[in-house]
């Protein structure tokens, strides 16, 4: 599988997963409570912002190492 491919598949399974929270998040609060609504909210921003970084190539890099190795 190449990198796009396997970027695309990424991004089509966070966006399905923002779909179902967004279906989670509009059920009633009899259903669902609100700490759980807070709580959904944080995750699908989370899985926003991973989408948003996979589909325009971003990534992050940290570098550990002692000072002047």
């Amino acid at each position: 599988m190449s990198e796009t491919e396997e970027r695309n598949e990424y991004s089509k399974k966070l966006e399905s997963q923002i779909k179902g929270i967004d279906e989670l998040i509009a059920l009633p609060s009899t259903i669902i409570t609100q700490s759980r609504i807070e709580e959904l909210k944080k995750i699908r921003n989370k899985a926003v912002k991973c989408k948003r970084k996979i589909d325009n190539g971003e990534f992050e890099i940290a570098i550990i190492g002692l000072e002047k190795s």
